[in-house]
């Protein structure tokens, strides 16, 4: 291995995490196991753990051993539980459904890739639908629609996997007034609604990903709960 050593351990761990090697709450090789497979010290594996507990992928707890906790790409960048997933945490049955799928013509935002794609995707929480959201994101080559057409998509694997890191993450929120064509994905309680953009940017400021969720906040309250 190039470079320093437990970096590019941690490097190849935490690929194998996000690609589903090792799987969200399942226990993380011991540092024995990890010596073994890597073929170096013991000093060295702990280094390499440590900067993923410090990613936010791991966590260690004394007498109980290591534990997967994220296999989201760019952890780091957003130290922020995703709201799916807090959700689940309560209990909550959340299931997502890919609307549609298309290369988009957007003029609003200039993307820092040549081929932009828009996906319309609705979330339902206990089978009723909740929050509606829409996906532009920029791609350097062109991609086949059936795959970005599966309900468990997911955009930011996909920008990993084509070698397109995100470096800056920023989002904004504001109440709406709900538009009439939005009610046929969701029944929304209340005729305004909380509207999140995410914003995702490369290292040279390009814009790689704009996302618009727009929440039924009265039937399920937007909460976010930090790791610290």
């Amino acid at each position: 291995m190039k470079g320093i050593l437990y970096q590019e351990i941690s490097n190849q761990l935490k690929h194998d995490i996000i690609t589903g090697k090792y799987p969200v709450n399942s226990l993380f090789p011991t540092e024995n196991e990890l010596v073994e497979m890597f073929a170096v010290s013991k000093i060295t594996i702990r280094k390499a753990i440590e900067l993923l507990v410090q990613e936010g992928y791991l966590h260690k707890q004394s007498g109980k051993g290591t534990t997967i906790i994220s296999n989201r790409p760019f952890n780091i960048l957003n130290n922020a539980i995703p709201f799916t997933r807090l959700l689940e945490k309560d209990g909550i049955n959340v299931k997502s459904k890919i609307i549609e799928v298309k290369e988009s013509s957007m003029t609003e935002h200039t993307f820092a890739w040549p081929y932009v794609y828009e996906i319309t995707r609705v979330y339902s929480l206990n089978d009723v639908p909740a929050i509606y959201s829409k996906h532009y994101f920029s791609l350097k080559e062109k991609e086949n629609l059936k795959i970005l057409s599966d309900d468990d998509f997911s955009l930011y694997r996909l920008l990993y996997d084509k070698n397109l890191p995100i470096s800056q993450i920023k989002d904004t929120f504001r109440a709406i007034k709900i538009d009439e064509s939005l009610k046929q994905y969701v029944d929304f309680s209340e005729d305004f609604a909380l509207q999140r953009n995410r914003f995702s940017y490369d290292e040279n400021g390009g814009l790689i990903e704009f996302t618009k969720f727009i929440y039924d906040s009265e039937r399920q309250e937007y909460y976010i709960d930090y790791l610290v």
